[in-house]
């Protein structure tokens, strides 16, 4: 069998055509993030490389960001993918809070590394500037719990984390029971990819940050004491221990 020149079987990678894009198709992610929704919602169709930051099968969930620029994909069902492999998204344009990709298959080209994550502040995540990025969070874990998916098998923690000026949550892939006890009230360095929570309107009431391992959670401060070691309260008195500092601002808010 005649071999092929190493530099031709790289171009044929590189090259649209080698992808089967139709005319007027999307090649850049920076071009299909430049969108509004307007345009977006003509279903206009992709195909572009991007690096997977987070997967979870169960809920179809794909993150995938290349240089500065970042969006979800509704994947297809049981896709193989891994964060940080390099992959070939096709499908078309949806209209939401942000435009995302929908009807897509997504090729493996190459496992790589992930983006460099950028720090994010409770104010940053809230107004949007973070969207679909990878984004490391410092904060207090106040809750955790382990959950499941029955139709898939995945298993993930669900983290409440408090930031300085709110709180957020956060999903983290593969998620160990056993290392739950060493989270709740440690500080902690968590990097992941954010989405917003949304209302029935697509208006934004919060910040999910979706984990691709434990192994992004990083313990800075420890707990002084467990959990399990504080004495029980009576349901009627829980309560006496809230205590929350609001500095949120008075805003006239208008119906859409």
């Amino acid at each position: 069998m005649k071999r092929l020149n190493p530099l031709f079987v790289l171009f044929l990678a590189c090259s649209p055509a080698a992808w089967g894009a139709a005319p007027g198709t999307l090649t850049t992610l920076s071009a299909v993030h430049a969108l509004s929704n307007s345009e977006a919602s003509h279903a206009l169709p992709v195909a572009f490389e991007a690096t997977a930051t987070f997967y979870l099968n169960a809920a179809r969930a794909l993150f995938v960001q290349d240089g500065d620029d970042a969006i979800f994909v509704l994947a297809p069902e049981n896709a193989r993918i891994e964060a940080g492999d390099r992959v070939l998204v096709k499908g078309v344009t949806h209209a939401s809070f942000r435009p995302f990709i929908i009807d897509s298959s997504v090729e493996v080209l190459q496992h790589g590394e992930l983006p460099k994550p950028v720090p994010a502040s409770f104010d940053q995540l809230i107004r949007g500037e973070r969207d679909c990025k990878l984004a490391t969070v410092v904060g207090t874990v106040r809750a955790a719990n382990l959950d499941f998916s029955p139709q898939t098998g995945e298993r993930y923690v669900n983290l409440q984390l408090l930031l300085d000026g709110g709180e957020i949550d956060a999903t983290v892939k593969n998620g160990d029971a056993v290392a739950l006890n060493d989270l709740v009230d440690a500080e902690v360095e968590v990097t992941g990819a954010v989405s917003g929570k949304w209302d029935g309107k697509m208006q934004l009431t919060g910040i999910w940050l979706h984990v691709p391992a434990p192994s992004a959670v990083k313990i800075l401060k420890r707990p002084s004491s467990s959990q399990w070691s504080l004495p029980l309260t009576p349901m009627d008195t829980v309560l006496s221990a809230y205590h929350v500092r609001n500095l949120t601002q008075k805003l006239e808010c208008m119906e859409q």
